[in-house]
């Protein structure tokens, strides 16, 4: 799917070599005229490199935490908007490209591609596409993880190099209203405009809602939110859902970190992790996903996705934040672990489970789709450079 019509589409991507193919699938699928993948060749000396380079860096992280009290939980957030030397030579490919065939606009997407407005040339107009605005989902952390004087200090640094590298870009779009409303609110100052996600609305439901007992999870493990979202629901509802139903059983679909799945089996029963999953919608089926994420801003495409396929969804608000459902009628959103769990409970009413389906279903067919997305999009690009 694509969101050309009138427009000559660019894609430049980088990624290991070994992904090329399947990039390069992908691209083509989305009708995309010119695609560009920037391979990196990693030896066997440096993928070894880089694995002793974790390992110790793991333990030096115990050493340090144990005897010089280092605040780890969240420095990280600092480097996010860096741009460190392994992406010269991608920078320097896209302006080669720029040049080359006179492009107009470079639509940059994730928050680590930010910096890169720096480095692009002047005549170029420049639009951020913000999934996820990443000083709310610092302050929602500070509530989970508490605060000091050091953590707010991060969270501020970070803020302010967000704020200014959007203030860079000729304009933003967000993903809702919500998220546009915010970054108004913090002083960004360029154009905001608020546009569509997209899904595969031509999806048909196979769903038989035969079952109400499996619960499912769709998100890697390196997206923070996830991590704190399941942790949040195994420490808070699983054993007290396990109790009432010991039937239920939890699947965790997408990559995790061998560290973060022992943690988790080791503690918890009738959990199980299947990896990358080929089709989502195979690995989905009667299902009831769950999304108790508690950081975060933007919207949560696996919620679309899911509804698009016929799979009712247990939320908390902050999960199904910017998008058209209503709790009760087509899901049910809950903040507590009580809440959480008796959303579940109710949905082994079978009825109510293919209800809730059809109506998000209903949803997502009228207001995400590829056409919906053309026009916005194309809208968006005009004004932008001045056409409109």
């Amino acid at each position: 799917m694509s969101v050309k019509k009138d427009v000559e589409a660019f894609y430049i991507y980088q990624e290991p070599f070994r992904n090329k193919t399947f990039f390069e699938k992908k691209a083509k699928e989305a009708g995309l005229d010119h695609i560009f993948l920037i391979p990196q060749k990693i030896s066997f000396g440096k993928r070894l490199y880089v694995f002793l380079k974790r390992k110790i860096y793991r333990i030096i992280k115990q050493i340090r935490l144990k005897y010089e009290g280092v605040d780890y939980a969240y420095s990280s957030i600092v480097n996010v908007f860096s741009l460190d030397s392994s992406k010269n030579q991608y920078i320097q490919f896209i302006n080669a490209c720029i040049k080359k065939y006179n492009i107009d606009v470079v639509q940059m997407e994730m928050c680590s591609c930010l910096p890169f407005v720096l480095a692009l040339p002047a005549n170029v107009k420049k639009i951020f596409v913000h999934h996820e605005i990443k000083f709310v989902v610092d302050e929602l952390k500070l509530q989970t993880l508490g605060v000091t004087p050091y953590r707010h200090a991060v969270a501020e640094m970070s803020k302010i190099q967000e704020i200014g590298l959007l203030n860079k870009c000729d304009a933003i779009i967000t993903l809702s209203d919500i998220d546009k409303k915010k970054l108004e609110q913090e002083g960004v100052e360029v154009p905001i405009y608020s546009s569509v996600a997209v899904v595969n609305t031509e999806n048909n439901i196979r769903n038989s809602y035969k079952s109400s007992n499996i619960l499912s999870f769709v998100g890697p493990s390196t997206h923070s939110p996830n991590y704190i979202g399941i942790k949040w629901f195994l420490e808070n509802c699983w054993n007290d859902l396990l109790e009432k139903d010991p039937s239920y059983t939890l699947r965790i679909i997408g990559d995790w970190s061998e560290d973060k799945r022992n943690e988790i089996l080791q503690k918890y029963k009738n959990v199980e992790f299947l990896g990358f999953v080929p089709n989502l919608a195979d690995a989905l089926n009667n299902t009831i996903m769950i999304v108790p994420i508690t950081v975060g801003s933007g919207i949560r495409m696996k919620i679309l996705e899911a509804s698009s396929l016929g799979i009712p969804f247990v939320s908390t608000t902050v999960g199904a934040e910017g998008l058209p459902f209503e709790s009760g009628k087509d899901c049910f959103l809950s903040n507590t672990p009580e809440a959480f769990v008796e959303s579940i409970l109710k949905l082994k009413d079978k009825s109510l489970r293919e209800n809730f389906a059809q109506k998000a279903n209903t949803i997502v067919k009228e207001k995400y789709s590829m056409e919906a997305l053309r026009k916005n999009r194309l809208e968006i690009y005009d004004k932008v450079l001045g056409l409109k």
